[in-house]
C-alpha cells in the first residue's frame, strides 16, 4: 500500500502545473507621470480548474517611485473568471491600460528622477479545483501563488522620443529650404555681372558714373 501511495504521488507530479509569464519579462521603463504594466501567459493544468484571485507587489526596493494595481485578479480566467484544464489554450493577454488589460500596471510618480528604479516581487494568489467551480458544489483543493520578479526604471525625459527628431528634422530641412530661396536671386545677379567681367568694383564705378 506504501509503495501504491509513492507511485500515486510520483505520476502526479508529472501531470504538467499551470505556468505564468509575463512580458516584458520583468522590465519595464516610463518617464514620470506615465502609467507602464505587463502583459501575460497563462498556460493551464492539465487536470484541473484554476481561478486567479489577486496580483499585488511584494519587497520593494523604492516603494515611493510608484503605485501598482492588480488587473488579472478582477478577471480571475478566460471562461466566466476560470481557466479550465487543458486542451484549454493558455489564456494571454497585451498589457492596455484603456481596456484594463494585462497582468498590472504601474503609475510612476509624476516628481520620480530620472534613472530611479523600484524592483521586486509580483506575487500572484490563485486557487485550484478538481471541477468547474462555476457548477460544482464542493471541489475546491486549496490557493497557490506564482512569484515573478519585476523593475521599473524612470527614463530620462530630456531624450527626445521618435516623434521629436522627427519634428526637429523636419524644421531644420525648412530653414534650409528658405535659405536657399533667399540666397538664389543675389547669387543669379552677382553671376550676371561676372558674365563681362565686371566685378563689384566695377559695379560700384558704373553705378558712380551714372550718376554724374
Amino acid at each position: 500500500m506504501k509503495h501504491l501511495t509513492l507511485i500515486l504521488l510520483w505520476a502526479a507530479s508529472l501531470t504538467a502545473a499551470p505556468v505564468l509569464t509575463i512580458t516584458p519579462a520583468g522590465a519595464a521603463s516610463g518617464t514620470p507621470g506615465a502609467t507602464v504594466g505587463w502583459g501575460f501567459s497563462l498556460t493551464p493544468d492539465d487536470t484541473e480548474w484554476i481561478t486567479v484571485i489577486a496580483s499585488f507587489v511584494l519587497n520593494e526596493s523604492n516603494a515611493s517611485l510608484g503605485v501598482y494595481s492588480d488587473l488579472i485578479g478582477s478577471q480571475g480566467g478566460p471562461a466566466g473568471g476560470v481557466l479550465p484544464p487543458s486542451p484549454q489554450p493558455a489564456w494571454s493577454q497585451d498589457f492596455d491600460p484603456g481596456l484594463f488589460t494585462g497582468l498590472g500596471s504601474y503609475t510612476i510618480d509624476p516628481l520620480a528622477v530620472a534613472g530611479a528604479i523600484n524592483s521586486g516581487t509580483i506575487r500572484v494568489l490563485y486557487e485550484r479545483y478538481s471541477d468547474d467551480p462555476t457548477q460544482c458544489g464542493d471541489c475546491y483543493i486549496d490557493s497557490a501563488e506564482w512569484d515573478l520578479a519585476f523593475s521599473v526604471a524612470v527614463d530620462d525625459t530630456s531624450v527626445p522620443e521618435p516623434g521629436s527628431w522627427a519634428l526637429i528634422a523636419t524644421g531644420a530641412a525648412a530653414i534650409a529650404i528658405r535659405r536657399m530661396r533667399y540666397h538664389a536671386p543675389h547669387a543669379k545677379k552677382d553671376s550676371s555681372w561676372a558674365c563681362c567681367g565686371i566685378g563689384s568694383a566695377g559695379r560700384r564705378r558704373g553705378d558712380a558714373a551714372g550718376a554724374v
